[in-house]
């Protein structure tokens, strides 16, 4: 049986191929114009290189389970932001232009849903937009570092829009620095949208 070396495909598809070479404009000005400039578009292609050079897992992703591909997102996440803090702190010590931000940005890499698509999308921007600047300072820039990660529960099967009728309870719990959560019936589960179950 074949095995996958890299998350890249090797070919492109020839009817993809037809259609680039049909275009009545250059391909490599339009990359430029789209990505801010002939440096911005080299640094992310420089960027891109040293992220996939050696992300070869020998995987065929079509075969496995949602839970594996999960798995291998996860890694592979993990893997580039090791990665993308080691060149912020080589090419911009201090600097956010490489990391987190171009975290955010890795769907060719992953070959399932983002892990982290949740946290950056959702999570992250409603601590900027929301909260005060004490919190923003105090979770924000932590979140946005991905030093804290976070999801969150859409609703409860039971209540739907009537917040008031919640009854899944948080406490806080001093000696083990965490949140208990306390269901205490069907009615009360969690009710997930999308990936957020696996984050």
């Amino acid at each position: 049986m074949p095995a996958s070396t890299s998350l890249i495909p090797t070919r492109v598809n020839p009817d993809l191929e037809k259609e680039r070479r049909a275009a009545t404009f250059s391909v490599e000005e339009f990359q430029c114009w789209w990505h801010g400039g002939a440096d911005k578009l080299n640094e992310k292609r420089e960027i891109e290189t040293y992220l996939y050079k050696d992300l070869r897992d020998g995987h065929l992703h079509d075969y496995l389970s949602h839970e594996d591909l999960y798995h291998l997102a996860v890694k592979d996440v993990t893997e580039a932001s090791v990665k993308l803090r080691k060149l912020q702190k080589l090419r911009n010590p201090g600097g956010d232009n490489i990391w987190p931000k171009k975290l955010y940005n890795l769907p060719a890499l992953l070959p399932a849903h983002h892990p982290f698509a949740t946290h950056i999308t959702m999570f992250v921007d409603v601590i900027y937009s929301q909260g005060t600047p004490e919190q923003i300072e105090k979770f924000g820039k932590p979140a946005a570092n991905c030093n804290i990660i976070g999801t969150y529960a859409q609703t409860e099967i039971g209540h739907g829009t009537n917040v008031r009728g919640i009854e899944t309870r948080a406490d806080y719990d001093r000696a083990t620095d965490e949140f208990v959560l306390h269901t205490p019936n069907l009615q009360a589960y969690k009710w997930w949208p999308g990936g957020c179950e696996w984050e």
